[in-house]
C-alpha cells in the first residue's frame, strides 16, 4: 500500500499547466528534470498576473529558468514583467522570426542578465569553435549516422542522466510535434545521441545533443549527426533549427559551427551545468537558404554556405527557374560595441525591447506525458480551463 501511494504521488517529468482568467491564457510546460519552463501565451497584453501565476509554479517546483517565444509585437508585453529580450529564431514562425524573453526566477522582480564577463567568455568560445570548424571537412571519415529508434534514445538519455553525465534531456519543448533520434559515432568514439523536435505547421525545430564532446572524434561524430539530421528535416519542410549550449564548451560550438549554425541569442543560467547549477546558454540557430520557381511558384529551402553558386533547377517542375529569396533571418553587427543579437551590451537588452503590443507568437510542440490546469478568473475567481478557443499562430 505504502509503494502504491508513492507511484500514484510520482509526479511527471514534463507536465502542462494552465492558467486562464477573463483577460489571460497561458499554458505553461514545466520541466521538472531541467528545472525549466516554457510559456505559450495564447493572449496578449502585459499582465501582472501572468508574472504571479509563473512566479507562484516556479517556486514551488523549484523552477530557475522560463522561457516563452513570440512574435518581435510582443517582446514587450514580457520585458514590462520582469523578462528579458535574450535572443532570436530566425525563421521560426517560417515567414517571421521568433524573439526569445526569458527570466531567472529569484527573489527580485527583475531578471538576473548576463553579465559583461559571460558575454566575453561567449565571444571566445565562438570564435575558438569557428577556428577549430574550419578543420572539418564536408565529408567526415568513419563517421557513422544511423536513424535510432525513441526506445533506444531514451534509455540511453535515462542511463546518462543517472550518472549526471547527460546534456540533452529529450523531453518535449512544445506542444503537438514529432520526434526522430539517430546514434552516431566516428571510429572508437562513444555511441552519442541527437534528436530533433518539430512541428510542420511552423516549420522549425529543436535540436537536442544527448552528451557533450570531450573529443576531437566526439566532436566530428556530433558534425556528422547534425549534417544528417539537416537534411532529413529539410526533407520534411523544416526551414528554421536551433538549439542551447553551455557558452564555455568549444568541442559543442565547433560541431554546431561546422553544421553551420551561428549565434543568435545568449541566455542566462539557461540550461543545467551537469553539476547540479546552471550556466549560461548560446542559442544557435540555423536557417535553411529558401527558394522560389518563377515557373510554378514551388518554394522550397536548401542548406547551402553563402559562397556557394544560387540552385537553377526546380524539384518541382525541373525547369531551370528558382532564385534564392531574401528571408528574415536576423544578421551579426561587427565590434565591440554590438552584440551579436543587435543590443550594445549587456545591460542594453531589457531597454531595446519594441514598443508596441500585439497578438502572441509563442508555439507548441510534443503531446505531454500528463496535463493539469489553474485557472482564474479575474486574476482570482476561479473558471473552467481548456484548449484555445480557436486557432491562433500560437497553438497550431
Amino acid at each position: 500500500m505504502v509503494r502504491a501511494k508513492s507511484a500514484a504521488a510520482k509526479k511527471a517529468t514534463v507536465e502542462q499547466l494552465y492558467f486562464r482568467s477573463d483577460s489571460a491564457y497561458l499554458c505553461l510546460l514545466l520541466n521538472r528534470r531541467t528545472r525549466s519552463i516554457r510559456v505559450i501565451d495564447f493572449r496578449a497584453g502585459a499582465l501582472p498576473a501572468k508574472r504571479l501565476y509563473i512566479q507562484s509554479v516556479a517556486t514551488q517546483e523549484k523552477v530557475e529558468k522560463v522561457i516563452t517565444l513570440v512574435e518581435k509585437d510582443e517582446v514587450s508585453s514580457w520585458t514590462r514583467v520582469g523578462f528579458v529580450r535574450e535572443g532570436t529564431i530566425p525563421g521560426f514562425y517560417k515567414r517571421s522570426d521568433g524573439h526569445l524573453c526569458g527570466c531567472v526566477i529569484g527573489d527580485k522582480t527583475a531578471s538576473i542578465e548576463v553579465s559583461d564577463e559571460s558575454a566575453k567568455l561567449t565571444e571566445r568560445t565562438i570564435n575558438a569553435a569557428k577556428k577549430a570548424a574550419e578543420d572539418i571537412p564536408e565529408k567526415i571519415k568513419g563517421a557513422s549516422v544511423r536513424t535510432a529508434t525513441e526506445k533506444d534514445a531514451l534509455s540511453a538519455r535515462d542511463a546518462a542522466w543517472k550518472k549526471n553525465a547527460a546534456f540533452g534531456s529529450f523531453d518535449m519543448f512544445g506542444r503537438d510535434a514529432q520526434r526522430i533520434y539517430y546514434d552516431t559515432s566516428v571510429r572508437r568514439s562513444k555511441t552519442n545521441y541527437i534528436s530533433a523536435e518539430f512541428q510542420d505547421c511552423f516549420g522549425h525545430a529543436l535540436v537536442e545533443v544527448l552528451r557533450l564532446p570531450t573529443s576531437e572524434n566526439e566532436t566530428l561524430a556530433v558534425a556528422a549527426a547534425l549534417r544528417v539530421l539537416a537534411e532529413n528535416l529539410q526533407d520534411r519542410g523544416i526551414v528554421a533549427t536551433f538549439a542551447f549550449a553551455p557558452n564555455d564548451n568549444v568541442e559543442i560550438g565547433t560541431a554546431f559551427a561546422a553544421a553551420g549554425y551561428r549565434k543568435t541569442g545568449l541566455l542566462a543560467q539557461g540550461i543545467l551545468d551537469g553539476n547540479g547549477g546552471r550556466t549560461d546558454a548560446i542559442l544557435w540557430t540555423h536557417k535553411y537558404v529558401e527558394y522560389r520557381c518563377d515557373n510554378c511558384d514551388h518554394e522550397f529551402e536548401r542548406e547551402q554556405r553563402i559562397t556557394e553558386k544560387p540552385l537553377k533547377k526546380c524539384p518541382s517542375c525541373g525547369k531551370d527557374k528558382s532564385r534564392r529569396m531574401i528571408t528574415g533571418g536576423s544578421f551579426i553587427l561587427k565590434g565591440g560595441g554590438w552584440e551579436s543579437d543587435l543590443y550594445s551590451g549587456p545591460s542594453n537588452r531589457s531597454k531595446s525591447a519594441a514598443k508596441s503590443d500585439g497578438k502572441s507568437g509563442d508555439s507548441g510542440s510534443t503531446p505531454s506525458t500528463s496535463s493539469s490546469e489553474s485557472s482564474s478568473k479575474s486574476d482570482s475567481k476561479s473558471s473552467a480551463s481548456s484548449k484555445p478557443d480557436s486557432k491562433s499562430k500560437s497553438d497550431a
